[in-house]
């Protein structure tokens, strides 16, 4: 099942929104979040806690990492 929509998330004051995909392949489902043009997968951990599982740093394009906190604390309020 694949779904799109916008992702409102509030980083340093300011609301921004983010184009998102919903993945839900049996009893897990992931997020797929557009942030600067790269695709970041946002699944919950074993604790219920999101984390990104495949961001890597090193690539050229750098995400903040308050940044990343602040769409988990959003994909927090939608889930919950």
């Amino acid at each position: 099942m694949l779904e799109g929509f916008e992702l409102p998330v509030v980083y340093k004051g300011q609301e921004m929104e983010f184009g998102a995909r919903l993945v839900i392949s049996g009893y897990v489902y992931q997020f797929i979040i557009i942030v600067n043009d790269r695709d970041l997968v946002f699944e919950k951990d074993d604790e219920g806690n999101y984390r990104v599982i495949n961001y890597t740093p090193a690539i050229s394009v750098h995400v903040d990492t308050a940044l990343l906190e602040a769409i988990i604390v959003s994909l927090k309020e939608i889930s919950s």
